[in-house]
C-alpha cells in the first residue's frame, strides 16, 4: 500500500502539468517601445512568440492582437488623491504585520471613507475599494469582530463577483469565512451585461474592474445595480449605471465621440512604465504570464532580453539577457528557453528576495509571504494516505496480527 502511493505521489510530483490535464498557461510577449531600435524589439517579439510556443504546455497569445491594442493603448497617470489612498493601505499593511491590528483597522477604515469620498471612484477605482475591503476584513476578523470582516467581505462581492481569495495567499480561516459569505450571495438570482460601442475594442470596466473589450457579455452577475465605464484611446469616455434583474441581460451601448486632440500612442512614444503596460495588457488578454522583451545597442552588438511577470501577482522573476554581434535570431532559441523555465515558476513559491515588482505589484495587501508549495501537500497526503493504509490493513487483520504477536495501530 506504502509502494503504491508513494508511486502515486511520484507521478502527481514529476509529471509534466500539462500530461496530467493541467489547463495551458496563456503567455503574451510584449514589445517594449521606448523609441529606441522598436523595430528589432517588434520583431524578436514574433521570433520569442513562435519559438516558445513550441512548448505543448504553452498557449501564446497571438501577437498580432497584442500589438494592435498596444498601438491604441494609453495608459493614465495616477492621481494624488490615489496615491494618498495606497500610502494608507500600505501603511495598513505594514501595522497589520506589527501586530498593530486596531491601527490597520483604521487606516482600512479610513481608505474606504476616502475612496467613497472621490468622484466617480465606482466606475474606475474597483481594485482599490477591493484592496481596502480586504484589508478591513484580515484586520477585523483577526480582532474578533466577524462581522464588521463579513460586512467588508460582501462589499468585496458586490464589486466583483468573481472575485476569489488565493488559498495561497491567505489564511485557511480567512478563507473559509470568505466561502461562508460568497455561499449566502449565490442565492441571489442572477443575470447578465452585454456591453457594445461604436469603438472598436473598447476597454469595460464594471464597477472599476478590467473586464475585457468590445462586444462583451458577462453573466451569472447577482441581481443589482452595476457601473459600467466604456473607453477607447483617443475617444470620450462613457459611464452607465446598469441595473441586472435575474434572468435577464441588459445591455449597455457606448457610443463614444471622436477626440481630435487625443494623442495616438505610437511607437514613436517612449512609455513611463513599461512593465505596468505590459501587465496591464497581459490582464486584458487574460493571459496568466507577460513576457516582456526589448533590443537594445550594447556598443556594436545587440542586448537582448526577456523578462516574465505573473499578471495575478504583479511580481516578475529577474530578466534574461544576452548580447550578439549577429542578427538576434542567432540568439532567440536559448532566449526562449531561459525564458520557458521562468514561465513555469510559481512566485507565490519564490522568496520575496528574488522577486522584482513589476507595475502596482499584490492587490492582496494582507497575503502571507509564502506557501506551502502544493506538491508538498501531496507528499504529505501520500505519507498519510499510505500510513492510514497501513493501519487499516494492521486493524482488519486485527486477530491474526496479534496472534504472531504484531503490534497493533489504532487511528482515533
Amino acid at each position: 500500500m506504502r509502494i503504491l502511493s508513494i508511486l502515486l505521489v511520484a507521478s502527481m510530483v514529476f509529471l509534466e502539468p500539462h500530461a496530467i490535464g493541467a489547463p495551458l498557461r496563456v503567455v503574451a510577449v510584449v514589445p517594449v517601445l521606448d523609441g529606441d531600435m522598436d523595430g528589432e524589439a517588434h520583431r524578436l517579439c514574433d521570433l520569442l512568440a513562435g519559438e516558445i510556443g513550441k512548448d505543448k504546455g504553452l498557449k501564446v497569445v497571438d501577437t498580432g492582437r497584442l500589438k494592435d491594442i498596444q498601438h491604441y493603448y494609453k495608459k493614465g497617470e495616477t492621481d494624488p488623491q490615489t496615491k494618498e489612498i495606497e500610502t494608507i493601505l500600505n501603511q495598513a499593511r505594514d501595522n497589520y504585520y506589527r501586530f498593530k491590528y486596531i491601527e490597520a483597522r483604521r487606516l482600512a477604515r479610513g481608505a474606504i471613507a476616502k475612496l467613497e469620498e472621490m468622484p466617480r471612484a465606482r466606475y474606475s477605482q474597483g481594485p482599490l475599494f477591493i484592496n481596502a475591503y480586504l484589508a478591513l476584513a484580515i484586520a477585523s476578523k483577526t480582532l474578533g469582530d466577524v462581522g464588521e470582516a463579513k460586512e467588508a467581505l460582501r462589499s468585496v462581492l458586490n464589486i466583483d463577483p468573481g472575485y476569489r481569495p488565493d488559498p495561497a495567499l491567505f489564511p485557511p480561516s480567512f478563507i473559509q469565512l470568505f466561502n461562508d459569505v460568497s455561499s449566502l450571495a449565490e442565492t441571489v438570482p442572477r443575470g447578465g451585461i452585454r456591453v457594445t460601442s461604436n469603438a472598436k475594442a473598447a476597454d469595460v470596466y464594471i464597477n472599476g474592474i478590467l473586464k475585457g473589450t468590445t462586444p462583451l457579455t458577462i453573466k451569472d452577475l447577482p441581481e443589482g445595480k452595476y457601473y459600467v465605464k466604456i473607453s477607447a484611446n483617443r475617444y470620450t469616455v462613457e459611464e452607465k449605471e446598469a441595473v441586472v434583474k435575474g434572468g435577464r441581460i441588459t445591455t449597455v451601448n457606448g457610443r463614444l465621440e471622436w477626440n481630435k486632440k487625443g494623442e495616438d500612442k505610437g511607437d514613436k512614444v517612449a512609455s513611463n512604465d513599461p512593465e505596468g503596460d505590459a501587465l496591464y495588457i497581459g490582464r486584458l488578454l487574460k493571459a496568466d504570464k507577460v513576457m516582456l522583451v526589448d533590443v537594445d545597442r550594447a556598443g556594436d552588438a545587440k542586448r537582448v532580453y526577456a523578462k516574465v511577470m505573473d499578471s495575478n501577482y504583479g511580481f516578475g522573476l529577474p530578466k534574461v539577457s544576452l548580447t550578439t554581434k549577429g542578427d538576434i535570431d542567432e540568439v532567440v532559441p536559448r532566449l526562449a528557453r531561459d525564458a520557458v523555465k521562468r514561465v513555469g515558476v510559481d512566485v507565490a513559491d519564490v522568496s520575496p528576495g528574488d522577486l522584482e515588482p513589476s507595475g502596482s505589484g499584490d492587490s492582496s495587501l494582507m497575503a502571507k509571504k509564502r506557501g506551502i508549495p502544493p506538491y508538498l501537500w501531496w507528499i504529505l497526503g501520500g505519507i498519510g494516505a499510505g500510513g492510514v493504509g497501513a493501519g487499516l490493513a494492521l486493524g482488519l487483520g486485527g486477530g491474526a496480527a496479534a496472534a504472531a504477536g504484531a503490534i497493533g495501530i489504532v487511528f482515533k
